[in-house]
């Protein structure tokens, strides 16, 4: 017999299979224990390895997301069918052009992975995930230091694109640092701050609300890539 589980319940559902506060803070943990100076990891040079490392847990704070198998077997029967997701195609598969299709139901996201598979694009390139609450938005923002703290914002509650299309801003030095600490927890701050270190020279890609969200306590801020593509 099927359960469903609510909207606000989801985090619950997926926190047993995420585990990605203990993830990320070990990871963290065991390359300070063996980093070089400086220290460096392997650039993220695909968003299919960004997305990858987000699903295991290695950019911190994420909504949840899931390759296109395991969303079926293991979120569809236990959601409702008016909950919403997004579908994220990697900029490789699509030919340099990227997508991310939001506010898709269970259904919809079956129909526009169908779409996506017979325009060549394979399914183990699509990431399902989690829509966020853009009614709850403070800030969509990259952010990166190469070699002072920049960031490229817009506080427009729209999702990432049409808002930094729409109102993108700049700041640098400083006032981008000050933009930071206004809207970010503390904690999330600390995250920003340690991927910055972990991928030096990459841009972090990250949206900020209002009251905590995704499944590490204390954070308003959720990552959606590291990239240095």
């Amino acid at each position: 017999m099927n359960h469903t589980i609510a909207q606000g319940n989801l985090e619950d559902f997926v926190a047993t299979r995420g585990q990605t506060n203990l993830r990320f803070r070990a990871s963290v943990a065991a390359a300070e224990t063996r980093r070089p100076e400086p220290w460096k990891l392997q650039a993220v040079a695909t968003k299919s390895e960004s997305t990858r490392l987000m699903q295991a847990g290695l950019l911190g704070n994420a909504l949840p997301s899931w390759d296109v198998p395991t969303f079926r077997a293991e979120v569809v029967p236990h959601v409702l069918q008016d909950m919403t997701f997004g579908l994220r195609a990697s900029r490789r598969s699509l030919g340099g052009s990227g997508a991310y299709v939001h506010w898709l139901t269970p259904v919809e996201v079956e129909r526009t992975v169908a779409r996506f598979e017979a325009d060549g694009t394979p399914s183990d390139s699509l990431c399902v995930q989690k829509c966020a609450p853009d009614h709850r938005l403070t800030l969509n923002a990259e952010y990166s230091e190469d070699p002072i703290p920049y960031l490229y914002y817009s506080r427009l509650r729209l999702p990432m694109r049409e808002a930094l299309r729409q109102g993108g801003q700049e700041a640098r030095g400083l006032a981008a640092r000050m933009i930071l600490k206004q809207v970010l927890t503390e904690s999330s701050l600390a995250d920003l701050d340690a991927l910055v270190e972990q991928y030096p020279g990459h841009v972090i890609e990250f949206s900020a609300f209002e009251g905590s969200l995704g499944p590490i306590p204390g954070r308003n801020a959720v990552v959606w890539e590291a990239r240095q593509y």
